[in-house]
């Protein structure tokens, strides 16, 4: 398909030599379109961020290939911004030094007001809620404009009301036309987010799944149909 801008290609992925040898993944396959919000959902130690890592570049497969825009991906690029489970800031720049660490040179008034962070330009990664530290790293990997945000559970360890917030946050960032792909093991924040869910087992890592979401955004997590696809995830996962 044209408009298909991440491919897996029969991935597998092995840690160690051959006496203590460990498969993460196996046999993977999947594309992903432009303009998606897959959530790769799956317990610990399923190969979640093993596969998230191909994809940024900064892992490769033992087995099988991975694609972006029709190349092979064989490194990082600024088209595939990657964000990990902690914000990543250099504790001795200020939030506008981290935030122009992609070298990127343009303006970045417009996007530290989306992000609320105008009042926090000259503040220290110390200085810093939890909250406003997520945001100053979604920043950065907003500000080269990438084609894809890659997300390994950012909102992890957070409060709940702001995990909400930062979801609502994600979704108004790929409504401006971002591929998102999101790691998680939170069955709810998957069902908050995702227009495609792809359901792993446990390791070896493999696609048991993969279902499209057809539900309303902003998600009512006590509407019947909510509810329905929460049960049905819970069962597809205690059955593997």
């Amino acid at each position: 398909m044209a408009n298909e801008l991440l491919q897996v290609k029969q991935v597998s992925k092995v840690f160690g030599d051959q006496q203590e040898a460990v498969t993460a993944l196996q046999g993977v396959e999947f594309s992903i379109s432009t303009g998606e919000f897959v959530v790769i959902l799956g317990p610990s130690g399923c190969g979640k961020t093993t596969l998230l890592r191909m994809l940024a570049g900064l892992e490769f497969p033992s087995e099988g290939r991975c694609f972006f825009d029709s190349g092979e991906i064989k490194g990082p690029g600024l088209q595939r911004s990657y964000l990990f489970q902690e914000p990543r800031l250099f504790p001795w720049l200020t939030v506008e030094q981290n935030i122009r660490l992609t070298g990127a040179q343009k303006d970045i008034a417009p996007l530290v007001a989306k992000m609320g962070l105008e009042k926090f330009l000259k503040a220290y990664p110390h200085q810093l809620s939890g909250g406003m530290a997520k945001r100053a790293s979604l920043a950065r990997a907003l500000l080269p404009n990438p084609k894809t945000l890659l997300l390994d559970e950012p909102l992890a360890n957070l409060d709940g009301a702001t995990k909400y917030a930062l979801q609502q946050e994600l979704l108004r960032i790929w409504q401006t036309g971002i591929t998102c792909v999101l790691v998680t093991h939170d069955v709810d924040e998957a069902l908050a987010l995702a227009t495609r869910i792809l359901l792993f087992s446990p390791r070896p890592g493999k696609i048991i799944q993969d279902a499209k979401i057809k539900l309303a955004y902003p998600r009512n997590d006590l509407s019947s149909m909510y509810i329905d696809w929460k049960q049905k995830l819970m069962k597809w996962i205690r059955e593997e």
